[in-house]
């Protein structure tokens, strides 16, 4: 399945997006209102990075600032991404050897949705499960034959002597 064709059918949201000038506190509150581990930092118009719960989390173990942090601080400005023809499957193996957890999909150069690894992972194994209950029943209606029971010996040697089994 192409990731636009799950993007399409399946997300409610399909990204948030926040400027570089917002608190990182805000960001936060952001993602658990909406129960989204990442948001994407827009300026005019443009892609200016990513932000996700793990960078406000390191940034705030690591960083100590009288001023609260802000989100251009915290965020990401390396972009990893799929585009819309890119397959389920693909968008997997590109979070999986980047080590990420969310992507962004790009259609005519411009961010058409944020996606989380475990939905992918979610769809991919829904269609595993259809297409083997489909398989399941192909087979199951090939059963219907009639065939004779045919009954099998094996013999084991040892010791010089037939075994039957």
């Amino acid at each position: 399945m192409k990731i636009i064709e799950y993007i399409e059918k399946k997300l409610e949201i399909k990204y948030l997006e926040i400027s570089p000038e917002m608190p990182a506190r805000e960001a936060c509150d952001l993602m658990a209102h909406y129960k989204v581990t990442a948001l994407l930092v827009m300026e005019d118009r443009n892609l200016k990075g990513i932000i996700t719960e793990t960078d406000v989390i390191s940034a705030m173990n690591t960083k100590y600032h009288a001023e609260p942090l802000i989100v251009e601080e915290v965020m990401n400005n390396q972009i990893i991404y799929a585009v819309a023809e890119n397959t389920l499957e693909e968008c997997l193996l590109i979070m999986t050897q980047n080590k990420i957890r969310n992507l962004t999909i790009f259609k005519n150069n411009k961010p058409i949705a944020l996606i989380a690894m475990d939905d992918i992972v979610g769809e991919i194994l829904t269609n595993k499960n259809d297409t083997i209950h489909l398989l399941n029943s192909y087979i199951g209606s090939t059963r219907n034959f009639n065939l004779p029971v045919v009954k099998v010996e094996a013999w084991i040697w040892n010791n010089n002597r037939q075994i039957v089994v």
